[in-house]
């Protein structure tokens, strides 16, 4: 075999091998090539997210400083909107910085403040005012004020801003006596020189008051809690008092042999008392537990007791829980429905029973006093006085309480109106009683206000045959008020934002309206309730500013429309 030959038939031995070589090779290729081609497409698909990412975060960034800088602008407002102290001037007020509410600011709703949330534990900023109830942690604030419904607005509705002095530098604390009041601008706005019509600075929580125990929670103990009292041979006295997170105490050693039975209460004057009628429920209830000496035997311990009273604190009947005599801490509580014709006063104090010829020797542990209207006890509420009244968790609104004798104050620029007008305030009445609003006074020919008996809004002008009335649900009732004149003779009247439609009673023309100068005050006549705050405003309020309007008094009065 040739050479030639053998170099053939090696050829031929090994072409498979090659071909499957070569194929094998070609396939990589197309598979790398195909591998590198979606690599590339993969980035280039990678480079155009980045490029709408970046720019998604180019305008993210230019809306978070467009809202910066709205933020600013309006504070910047603030700060020019801040007065010169002077003799009848201060300061606002610093505006807090909330955090604006995502969705919330335009520059379409700045006439109607700005939309803001905070957390709900912390205290809303001056200024500023609850718009929604807290949600999830948040709670959305406003800080729209009455002063935006134009100019010739009198604003008697900032109460945080109450004075006890004539200049309006010391701020009134719950209990005392205002003599003046500033509107959100710091100008003085009513004013009372004489001290016996002062009306009574107050404070309560936004869900209204429930614990009666009037004075409960005072850090004078001495002003609630019995030192020591001696009944059938059982004498009581108090080791020691306070208020912890959880309320006022106070323990007791109770020692003696009963000669009879024996019902001593650790409260001085067995308080405490509340105003009440037939057909009511009422409870009361506290903390207790046995905390030293020996349990007394059953039948004998600390018991929560509801009276019903009559004229002149005159007990007519009552009941009383079992007596308790535990070691562990537990609520002891009763409940009483009042069925007694003549009952007008409610008491719900702790007696600690001991009956006759028993010997004890213990001391008890009392806590959180209340007493409530209601079939149950709810969430302790502070009663410091019956003036200043908190409750955790709730955020308080502040209160004029008028005696219905002589309280009143004068406005110091008298308020008129050419044409349309509207009168707004936000009060808690109570039934039967006449709460006065607005009037100019000593003249007594205008008149916003609430009459006795008819349960009605009154509005009285120059003449018997101007005047207005609109009829009130019968009763006690928290509310705000509005009156909103347009023209002559036509009126509409607003009870906790619903329209009431025409009036009653109309009688001819309610325009123009004389001055009104006057607060709580129409001739011998004067408020008696609760006044949370009042607009007067020189214009027919409609539409957007009658309901801001609306929900800024209901707001700040804890009053639900």
């Amino acid at each position: 075999m040739s050479v030639q030959q053998f170099e053939l038939l090696k050829k031929s031995a090994l072409q498979p091998t090659i071909d499957a070589l070569t194929a094998a090779t070609a396939a990589d290729v197309t598979a790398a090539t195909t591998a590198r081609t979606g690599a590339e497409t993969a980035q280039g698909a990678a480079e155009t997210a980045r490029t709408g990412s970046e720019a998604a975060r180019d305008a993210s960034l230019a809306a978070r400083d467009a809202t910066e800088g709205f933020l600013e602008d309006t504070e910047a407002a603030a700060a020019l909107a801040t007065v010169t102290p002077t003799a009848d001037r201060v300061p606002r007020s610093p505006v807090g910085t909330p955090h604006l509410a995502r969705g919330w600011i335009s520059p379409e709703v700045i006439p109607f403040g700005i939309m803001a949330q905070q957390p709900d534990d912390q205290p809303i900023p001056a200024g500023w005012w609850e718009y929604a109830a807290p949600s999830g942690g948040l709670r959305m604030i406003n800080n729209w004020q009455p002063q935006a419904l134009g100019a010739g607005v009198v604003d008697l509705s900032r109460l945080d801003l109450a004075y006890t002095d004539t200049a309006g530098t010391v701020l009134a604390q719950p209990g005392q006596k205002v003599q003046t009041l500033r509107d959100g601008n710091g100008a003085i706005v009513a004013a009372q020189a004489a001290d016996p019509s002062r009306s009574i600075y107050g404070r309560h929580p936004a869900s209204g008051i429930r614990n009666q125990a009037h004075g409960s929670a005072s850090t004078d103990v001495d002003s609630f809690w019995n030192p020591t009292s001696n009944t059938q041979g059982v004498t009581i006295t108090r080791v020691s008092a306070g208020v912890n997170a959880q309320g006022p105490w106070a323990v007791y050693s109770v020692v003696g042999t009963a000669i009879n039975d024996s019902f001593t209460s650790p409260f001085l004057g067995n308080m405490p008392r509340a105003v009440a009628s037939p057909g009511q429920v009422w409870t009361t209830s506290f903390f207790a537990q046995i905390v030293g000496g020996t349990p007394p035997p059953a039948g004998n311990g600390v018991r929560a007791v509801v009276f019903e009273e009559s004229a002149g604190a005159t007990q007519n009947s009552g009941s009383a829980s079992a007596a308790f005599a535990g070691t562990d801490l537990t609520l002891v509580s009763h409940t009483r429905t009042f069925n007694e014709a003549y009952t007008v006063q409610a008491r719900g104090p702790v007696d600690i029973r001991t009956l006759a010829g028993e010997t004890v020797d213990y001391q008890v542990f009392l806590q959180a006093h209340q007493l409530e209207q209601g079939a149950s006890r709810t969430a302790y509420q502070y009663n410091f006085n019956q003036f200043n009244i908190t409750e955790e968790g709730q955020r308080s609104v502040y209160y004029l309480k008028p005696d219905g004798i002589d309280d009143w104050m004068q406005l110091v620029a008298p308020f008129s109106a050419g044409g349309g007008y509207t009168l707004a305030a936000a009060i808690s009445r109570v039934s039967a009683t006449r709460f006065e609003i607005f009037s100019n006074h000593p003249a007594s020919t205008t008149r916003f206000g609430v009459t006795p008996g008819t349960q009605a809004v009154l509005l009285a002008y120059e003449s018997s045959n101007r005047r207005e009335w609109f009829a009130l649900p019968p009763g006690d009732f928290d509310a705000v008020l509005m009156s909103r004149v347009s023209e002559a003779g036509a009126a509409e009247f607003f009870y906790n934002g619903e329209d009431s439609g025409p009036a009653d009673v109309a009688m001819g023309d309610v325009t123009p309206m004389p001055q009104i100068n006057a607060l709580f005050r129409f001739g011998g006549f004067f408020a008696s309730g609760r006044f949370y705050g009042g607009v007067l405003a020189p214009a027919a309020i409609s539409g957007p500013g009658r309901l801001m309007l609306q929900r800024y008094l209901a707001s700040i009065g804890g009053i639900s429309l």
